[in-house]
């Protein structure tokens, strides 16, 4: 099976959204 380019089309607003969820979510330290 070979390994294909591809292309995905995300709105800019979408981005955006994950960008300031990603930046508010709280991160666990390490445990381990």
């Amino acid at each position: 099976m070979a390994v294909e380019p591809f292309t995905i089309d995300v709105p800019q607003a979408t981005l955006e959204d994950l960008k300031e969820r990603l930046a508010r979510t709280r991160w666990t330290d390490d445990v381990g």
